[in-house]
C-alpha cells in the first residue's frame, strides 16, 4: 500500500515531466519544419525575383534601338506635347522597383 500511496502522489509530477517533454518535441519538430519550409519559399522567391530581373535586362537590352527611335526629334516633340517621358531604360526601371518594393 505504501509504494501504492507514493507513485500515486508522483503521478501528477510524472503527467506533467511527460507533457513536457511532448511539448518540446512537437515544439522542435514543427519549428524546424518551418524554418526549413520559410526557408526553402524565400529560395524560390529569390530564383523567381533573379529571373524576372534577367528579363528585364534582356527587355533593356533588346530596346535599345526602341530607345534610338524615342529619342528623335518627331518622338521629342510627342513627349514635349504629352509631357511624358517615353523611353525603354524608364519603363524598365519602373517594373524593377515595382517588384523590388
Amino acid at each position: 500500500m505504501e509504494i501504492i500511496d507514493a507513485e500515486r502522489a508522483k503521478r501528477k509530477a510524472r503527467i506533467n515531466k511527460m507533457q513536457e517533454a511532448f511539448d518540446d518535441i512537437v515544439v522542435e519538430e514543427i519549428g524546424d519544419s518551418l524554418f526549413e519550409d520559410i526557408t526553402w519559399m524565400g529560395n524560390i522567391i529569390q530564383a523567381e525575383l533573379r529571373s524576372l530581373n534577367s528579363i528585364l535586362d534582356q527587355i533593356e537590352q533588346k530596346g535599345q534601338f526602341l530607345n534610338y527611335l524615342l529619342n528623335s526629334k518627331p518622338a521629342e516633340l510627342i513627349e514635349f506635347i504629352t509631357n511624358q517621358n517615353v523611353d525603354v531604360s524608364s519603363l524598365v526601371a519602373e517594373a524593377r522597383d515595382n517588384y523590388t518594393t
